[in-house]
């Protein structure tokens, strides 16, 4: 993740876990950005009570089924790297036991990032191959800041309205907007 908490790589476990933490840097919000701000734990034991948080992604969530979720930093002293996000189908309380688990998880998950990025080799190739990358998200918000005379986060927060209200990927949305097979926005459309 980057100093903002936006990420520019990312790897899920499967499909589902991957459209939750897209969903999560298309809005703008989400436990995964405010546990990489606070540098702790971020834990929701039910995205239906979530004291006004999230209002956007919590809604969506529950829609997906999601009922709870748990994010953890990952970080090296006061040095973050990311965040290993968790979701539920129950809502419920992580018991203490299964916090520690997940806090060593995410250990776990920050060696094993810190290790393939200092060696090259298969692992390091590996690891690179899985994450996807947001290379041309971060193009296209710097071509609109141009564009629309405005700074780098509206742009972004223009590029991620774009995709929600035309329920595209924001990386495919990118790729063609880079790509001149989609004409670059205006200070006059409607986002």
């Amino acid at each position: 993740m980057t100093p903002g908490g936006s990420d520019a790589a990312g790897a899920s476990s499967d499909d589902e876990t991957a459209r939750l933490q897209e969903l999560q840097f298309v809005l703008g919000e989400g436990p995964t950005g405010e546990a990489y701000a606070s540098g702790r734990p971020v834990l929701v034991s039910d995205l239906t009570d979530t004291g006004g948080r999230w209002v956007a992604f919590a809604g969506a969530a529950t829609a997906e089924q999601v009922c709870a979720v748990y994010a953890f930093p990952l970080q090296l002293g006061a040095a973050r790297l990311g965040v290993l996000t968790c979701y539920s189908s129950v809502a419920r309380t992580l018991a203490p036991q299964e916090v520690a688990g997940c806090l060593t998880f995410a250990e776990s998950a920050r060696d094993l990032l810190l290790d393939a990025v200092a060696e090259e080799g298969p692992s390091s190739r590996e690891v690179e191959q899985s994450l996807r990358m947001r290379l041309e998200v971060y193009q296209v918000q710097g071509m609109l800041m141009v564009e629309l005379g405005v700074s780098l986060a509206d742009a972004l927060t223009r590029l991620r309205a774009m995709a929600f209200s035309e329920g595209l990927d924001i990386n495919e949305l990118a790729a063609d907007l880079v790509a001149r097979r989609r004409p670059m926005p205006t200070g006059t459309d409607d986002a």
